[in-house]
């Protein structure tokens, strides 16, 4: 992975591996990077970042995209939620958490 970060979310979509967001060293140097693994290459690309800079986050797959939930910044936790395409390599905002959170777990069951 060519951005060196932690707290990220990692998901895999379509064979793919993603990794979002993170930060350097505290939640005052979130990152908005989003990188996609290619196995078969053995390499990394930089996709198209998220909206907002973000770490303590949550992530799933779900119907080939992938969901990141809620953040922490300097400002707090916060409900924010987006959604990464991989196929036309775009973020779209989607419904806020009804509860700013960071720090969180997700998972999907089914499709």
């Amino acid at each position: 992975m060519p951005s060196p970060r932690h707290h990220i979310v990692v998901e895999v979509v379509d064979g793919r591996m993603l990794a979002a967001g993170g930060r350097l060293s505290s939640f005052a140097r979130n990152l908005r990077v989003t990188e996609a693994e290619d196995a078969a290459a053995d390499s990394w690309a930089q996709r198209v970042s998220m909206s907002v800079p973000r770490s303590g986050i949550a992530a799933m797959s779900y119907q080939g995209r992938i969901c990141v939930f809620g953040r922490e910044a300097t400002g707090g936790a916060f409900n924010e939620n987006e959604v990464y395409h991989p196929v036309v390599d775009a973020w779209s905002l989607a419904q806020p958490l009804p509860t700013a959170r960071h720090g969180l777990g997700s998972a999907s069951v089914g499709n």
